[in-house]
């Protein structure tokens, strides 16, 4: 989904601000109804009409994703290994649900590698999320 131009954007699931969306664009995850609240650059308010998402048809990429060490206390390093190509968003999720990381890359290659530094984060269990426009992986990380 894609906002008109605009700055301060915040995407909604339900009527409730989805954490970490905050770009023009959002790749909606879960079914529901979905609003964006974005400023205009004559500096009004916007709220967008609601889109409702039915039903959502991704391709599972979560065994083209290799993670280790893992249980990690540090860095973790991700290798992705696909034919898939363009703009990928990577979020960290801790066990209560809540966005701990969130970042956008370009895959130009069949294999991304990236390393990620956890060693801020709490112990405990995480997922790690990879979408692009039609694909999504989801990994469980151990921190210890």
């Amino acid at each position: 989904m894609t906002a008109p131009t605009g700055s301060n954007y915040q995407w909604f699931l339900d009527g409730t601000a989805i954490i970490g969306a905050t770009s023009q664009t959002h790749i909606a995850t879960a079914l529901g109804n979905y609003t964006v609240s974005f400023t205009t650059a004559n500096s009004c308010e916007i709220t967008s009409e609601v889109t409702i998402i039915t039903g959502i048809n991704f391709n599972d990429i979560s065994n083209s994703l290799n993670i280790f060490p893992n249980p990690t206390s540090g860095i973790l390093n991700l290798t992705m290994e696909n034919k898939l190509l363009g703009k990928f968003s990577l979020r960290v999720i801790d066990a209560s649900g809540k966005e701990v990381m969130t970042t956008s890359f370009s895959k130009e290659d069949a294999t991304l590698s990236r390393s990620l530094d956890m060693s801020k984060f709490p112990s405990g269990l995480y997922l790690l999320e990879i979408v692009n426009a039609d694909s999504r992986g989801i990994i469980r990380i151990m921190k210890e």
